[in-house]
């Protein structure tokens, strides 16, 4: 989620206060070579429109991932949350860009990853559409508190 140009359009388009969703869909399968968005193309419109009708608090996007599956393969609709693939099917290569500079080009290596049970990646690998609602806070408020008692105020010299 956190590498998704397309949850990154969807968080902006909540920030102008416009109830957005992010459609992602899945790729690999070669029966979709003809219709690679079949799945989305299929169900995309009837989610929406369902999901418009329940409404969604103006803090919060929708993930929709289409599994990359024939349509009539696709059988269910999972509430997920959202699941991190495994560190072992990432990788960063090292580039350089036309100037000379030196960046890092992140990705996932071409095999699945192994996630729990209720996330959106679980759901689409075993063949389900799935939809997350994200918030956008990563701030993780336990730790805010705990380090307020050693951080706050004048900042520590060396």
């Amino acid at each position: 989620v956190t590498m998704s140009g397309t949850v990154a359009g969807a968080i902006e388009g909540m920030a102008l206060g416009v109830p957005s969703i992010a459609l992602s869909q899945g790729y690999g399968n070669p029966a979709l070579d003809n219709d690679p968005f079949a799945p989305a193309r299929v169900f995309g419109a009837g989610i929406v429109k369902r999901l418009i009708e329940l409404g969604w608090p103006t803090s919060v996007v929708m993930n929709v991932n289409f599994p990359s599956l024939e349509p009539q393969q696709i059988t269910e609709v999972e509430v997920t949350r959202q699941g991190f693939r495994d560190v072992s099917v990432r990788h960063a290569e090292k580039r350089t860009d036309l100037r000379g500079r030196e960046y890092y080009w992140m990705g996932f290596r071409h095999e699945r990853s192994r996630p729990v049970e209720g996330t959106d990646l679980r759901a689409i690998y075993e063949g389900r559409i799935s939809v997350t609602p994200l918030h956008i806070d990563l701030t993780h408020l336990e730790t805010v508190g705990r380090m307020k008692q050693f951080l706050g105020g004048v900042p520590p010299k060396a």
